[in-house]
């Protein structure tokens, strides 16, 4: 089964990210609950 998001889900969020990391004012870094680290930096528009 395929599900597409087409907005943010707050609560589907809050079940797989353990928490949110700010590493600087553009790079952050996502903490998922089955240890999984992702960074992220952010751009500017």
């Amino acid at each position: 089964m395929e599900a597409n998001l087409t907005k943010f889900d707050e609560d589907l969020f809050r079940r797989v990210v353990e928490k949110v990391k700010v590493q600087s004012e553009i790079e952050v870094e996502f903490v998922f609950k089955v240890g999984v680290e992702v960074r992220e930096v952010l751009g500017y528009s």
